[in-house]
């Protein structure tokens, strides 16, 4: 493995992923106080940012889940090899299939049972997994409000009726 095909990609992606981070976190901090619903994709590379935001994101009220998309390493470096344009060397792709992998019952040590796993392995059936995921992601979504949202909401339409009474 060669160490230092990462770094060079880092020095290289570094400064554009943080303008876009910073970008991206502003509109995020918007659609928080609108309290707008969210579906956020990452690599799941960095637990203590996830749990920092779950634990941010509970406070006002929001409902979380996560669907872990999974494939096997043969199926992740066969797509590497395939996807010329975007490819990373073969050594990175090792690196960065065993660090996702690893972080699977990290996610799940945060998430509980609000966790879902996406098989996208290369001759697995797909449809079937994605049915199943939308079963359980229909079935998050008409659970019970948390009682931190029930109180945002009863604020929000206290504070709509007090400005149509001034009006």
């Amino acid at each position: 493995m060669n160490l230092a095909h990462i770094n060079d990609a880092v020095g290289i992606i570094g400064p554009v992923s943080k303008k876009v981070k910073d970008i991206t976190c502003r509109s995020l901090d918007r659609y928080i106080e609108g309290r707008m619903g969210l579906i956020i994709s990452g690599t799941a590379s960095d637990i203590s940012t996830i749990k920092k935001h779950y634990t941010q994101l509970k406070e006002v009220g929001y409902d979380q889940y996560v669907i872990f998309v999974n494939t096997n390493l043969e199926t992740t470096l066969k797509w590497n090899t395939a996807n010329a344009a975007q490819s990373i060397p073969e050594d990175i792709a090792v690196i960065k299939w065993h660090r996702h992998s690893s972080q699977m019952g990290m996610l799940f040590s945060v998430f509980g049972n609000k966790y879902g796993i996406i098989d996208n392995s290369e001759g697995v059936d797909i449809t079937k997994n994605i049915q199943n995921a939308q079963i359980t992601v229909t079935r998050w979504i008409n659970a019970p409000l948390t009682y931190v949202a029930k109180l945002w909401i009863q604020e929000m339409v206290s504070g709509k009726k007090i400005v149509k009474d001034i009006k």
